[in-house]
């Protein structure tokens, strides 16, 4: 197996790099190269050690003769999923003593008793903790509680095996993506041409051998691109024909909807994307470092593919839940698709960035466009498209104390003296979000998780509306709350921090506090 692991990873990568290499130019084919054809490239390798390698996996797997196809991938990983299951049954059917197709506690427990008995071990304490061990692990895929294992229970695969599935025959689908002919297989002569093809790329001697040299000039690339095999999962729809594909990357965005789609603890930002009138057909990506909603205006009707990186939601405890993690507004739900949280990159703000430029790669291997546009700003309130226009952008801003003074620190800018000095609504002037609060329902939202409504809305956004509203007061010392809050607002840490001053016997709010603190008056 370990055999067949190296030979598959090297064809499928250089079957992958050729396609990459026939779009790009000489001195950039490297940068094309998938993370599978980067990590395998080593001195001394051969070319016939690659064609050797690379062939290896449709030996295996091409049962009919004529070619890899994806009929012979999902029945040989359903003939090892069918091998596995079987395995686990024979695992615990073995205690079923009564042979009635289902194993309890008891029996297992005797089996096990009998078993170690057998095996010389004596029952000195360390004997019934291990079966106390197994059948605890056993029972724990009992689903309806009826103190049995059925055939349906024991059949459960370990998730572990799950992976390793994942690692053996997605590097197979992904070799069909770029098949020379798009008749839906790859045979050998097809991929003995594309591996000397893609291999010539790094031999700049053409003595059929990587030498050091060679490795050496193009190690840089190699380990960019090689960095690329977390990305696996990355899955986009085809561009079609004429269609225009931009990348458009945000850390967040300078508006806050009344909806988090990352938990209640945790900020949500709304971004605007207007599309510009016009008759060329769209592709979009949208990427952010922060929980998005992305709400669409303008021409939409333009759009034909919109594909949607979302990050991962985090519980009220910090843990991960079911959080959708991004959302779209104003378009048919049938245009959008939503990738794996990470699954394709960080999302980068900045285009000439590392990781903006490695997503760009990465989304024109995937989608088949000649051609990928990035747009990107640290937290605009949007962006038109296809021009990449910011909408209202912002620089980045804090606010620093130094010898009791308060100043807005602005990136690029000279600091500027607060001359009221830090009061809270000083703060919530210079801190809250220059698109306000948009108002949004849940039900509104394409989301692939939870969304729900602001118990209480984020930030100073949530300060301002909470003393508009009545429910708190500014003084001197801080919020005073006067009225019970369900929670305390999320993102009041950092330069957004505040005191708040609660009465004695309100009840304390959920969530956290961040880098704010209350004070109980008497």
């Amino acid at each position: 197996m370990a055999v067949f692991h190296k030979s598959l990873l090297l064809g499928t990568a250089l079957l992958l790099a050729a396609g990459a290499a026939a779009r790009a130019d000489d001195d950039d084919a490297l940068s094309k190269l998938p993370a599978r054809l980067a990590a395998q490239i080593r001195p001394g390798i051969a070319v016939e050690q690659a064609v050797a390698q690379a062939l290896a996996p449709i030996r295996q797997f091409d049962v009919d003769g004529d070619g890899l196809d994806a009929s012979d991938i999902d029945t040989a990983e359903a003939s090892e999923l069918a091998n596995q299951r079987a395995n686990a049954v024979s695992r615990y059917l073995r205690f079923d003593l009564d042979g009635n197709l289902s194993v309890t506690e008891a029996e297992m427990r005797t089996g096990l008793q009998r078993q170690y008995g057998r095996m010389g071990m004596t029952d000195n304490g360390q004997q019934q903790a291990q079966i106390d061990t197994e059948v605890q692990r056993a029972f724990a895929l009992d689903k309806d509680g009826d103190h049995a294992l059925s055939i349906q229970e024991m059949t459960v695969v370990d998730p572990a095996f799950d992976q390793q599935q994942k690692m053996v025959y997605e590097p197979l689908r992904q070799l069909l993506l770029n098949d020379p002919n798009g008749d839906g297989r790859v045979t050998p002569a097809e991929l003995e041409g594309i591996v000397r093809a893609a291999f010539s790329e790094v031999d700049r001697s053409g003595d059929g051998m990587i030498d050091q040299a060679e490795y050496a000039a193009f190690r840089g690339q190699l380990q960019q691109a090689a960095a690329a095999l977390r990305f696996a999962d990355c899955k986009l729809p085809k561009a079609g024909d004429g269609e225009q594909v931009s990348v458009i990357g945000l850390y967040y965005a300078n508006a806050q909807p009344t909806v988090t789609v990352t938990g209640q603890d945790d900020t949500t930002f709304l971004a605007r994307i207007v599309v510009e009138p016009g008759d060329t057909p769209l592709y979009v990506v949208l990427t952010s470092y922060l929980g998005m909603v992305w709400k669409f205006e303008g021409q939409v009707d333009r759009l034909k593919h919109v594909v949607v990186m979302p990050v991962e939601g985090r519980g009220t405890d910090g843990k991960k839940e079911s959080w959708a993690g991004a959302g779209v507004l104003g378009l048919p739900k049938e245009l959008v698709t939503f990738t794996k949280a990470g699954a394709c990159g960080k999302a980068a703000y900045d285009p000439a960035s590392p990781d903006a430029q490695a997503m760009k790669r990465q989304v024109a291997r995937l989608t088949g466009a000649p051609a990928v546009n990035l747009i990107g700003a640290y937290s605009p309130q949007g962006f038109s498209i296809p021009s990449g226009q910011a909408i209202a952008p912002q620089k980045d801003h804090d606010i620093v104390i130094v010898g009791g003074s308060a100043y807005v620190m602005t990136e690029g800018e000279q600091p500027k003296l607060l001359t009221e000095g830090l009061t809270l609504k000083a703060q919530e002037d210079q801190m809250s979000k220059s698109g306000g609060i948009v108002e949004v329902k849940p039900e509104d939202v394409i989301a692939p998780g939870k969304v729900e409504t602001y118990q209480v809305i984020p930030s100073q956004d949530g300060l301002r509306y909470m003393v508009e509203q009545g429910i708190l007061e500014r003084t001197d010392r801080g919020y005073r709350l006067l009225k019970p809050l369900p929670r305390w607002p999320a993102g009041i840490s950092g330069a957004n921090a505040v005191t708040f001053l609660m009465p004695k016997g309100m009840p304390m709010p959920a969530g956290s506090l961040g880098h704010s603190r209350v004070i109980v008056e008497p």
